[in-house]
């Protein structure tokens, strides 16, 4: 016996995913892109204050983490919500991604002996993971209830 698919059932809401989507993937990446700017531009400011190099790293790191779950709460997926209960999945979501950074990173790096396909795939791998992260648990948008069940939106 075959399933009918989700967007066969509900064909409406298959192209609101869809739409929703597509929109949100270019702003993931701005904001992204702009919280990486913060990062690398806060990190030159604190140098040039003669902050010590890893306090520097780790400052700007945050700065732009701000930026990213600002900006992706309220532009990307326009999260409901409190955003204190928020913050601590994103911070949360952010250490589990860059653990996994780290190990592909690794990986690649010893299996192909390419620091820049390392660096690239890694990035690459947890840029998905980050928005996926974001989308279906930091910033997940609440559910309805819909004659005493629980229903996604």
């Amino acid at each position: 016996m075959t399933i009918p698919s989700t967007s066969l059932l509900h064909p409406q809401r298959s192209q609101e995913n869809s739409n929703r989507l597509s929109r949100q993937i270019p702003i993931f990446l701005a904001v992204g892109i702009s919280s990486v700017l913060v990062d690398y531009l806060g990190y030159l400011m604190l140098l040039e204050l003669r902050t010590q190099v890893s306090i520097a790293k780790g400052l700007s790191y945050c700065m732009g983490m701000l930026v990213g779950f600002f900006g992706n709460r309220a532009f990307t997926f326009r999260a409901r919500g409190s955003a204190l209960n928020q913050a601590p999945l994103f911070v949360g979501l952010y250490f589990l991604t860059l653990i996994v950074n780290i190990g592909a990173n690794s990986f690649m790096n010893y299996a192909f002996h390419s620091r820049m396909l390392a660096f690239l795939v890694a990035t690459g791998i947890t840029t998905i993971a980050n928005f996926l992260g974001m989308k279906f648990f930091a910033f997940r948008e609440p559910r309805e209830k819909v004659e005493g069940h629980r229903v996604a939106r």
